[in-house]
C-alpha cells in the first residue's frame, strides 16, 4: 500500500524488494547521490541482510583480478533518467562480481529523496 514499508523476500528469504514510506530516510543536504545511497545503505545494512564490513568498500569498483576480500558491495553505475537517480552496487567475493549479485537504491529530485 502507498505510505508503508514494505519488504518482500524470495523463497530463500532473501530480501528483493524494499519500499518505503516518504520522510523515512532524510538524506544528508548537498549529498550527491553517490552519497545518499551509501548513508542509506550504511543505516539499513541489516534489513538488507548485509553487514557493516559488507558496505565498507561501496566507493570502489570491482577487482580485475582476486584479492583477499570477504564478500561486499562495490560500486557499480549511477544512472539518471528524467528527476530519479539509481546507485547500483554489486555484489563481490574476493573483489570479484558475483553474477546477478547486488543491490540499487533509487533516489528522486534535486535532493535525493528515497
Amino acid at each position: 500500500m502507498a505510505g508503508e514499508d514494505t519488504i518482500v523476500y524470495d523463497e530463500q528469504g532473501h530480501p528483493r524488494h524494499f519500499s518505503f514510506a516518504p520522510g523515512q530516510f532524510a538524506a544528508k543536504a548537498g549529498a550527491t547521490a553517490q552519497e545518499t545511497a551509501e548513508q542509506f545503505l550504511r543505516s539499513h545494512g541489516s534489513l538488507l541482510q548485509v553487514s557493516d564490513d559488507a558496505v565498507s568498500k561501496v566507493g570502489l569498483r570491482a577487482a580485475a583480478a582476486p584479492i583477499d576480500e570477504s564478500a561486499s558491495l562495490r560500486f557499480e553505475s549511477e544512472t539518471k533518467v528524467m528527476d530519479s537517480t539509481t546507485v547500483s552496487y554489486t555484489q563481490t567475493m574476493f573483489g570479484l562480481p558475483i553474477y546477478q549479485a547486488g543491490v540499487s537504491v533509487t533516489m528522486h529530485g534535486p535532493d535525493n529523496h528515497l
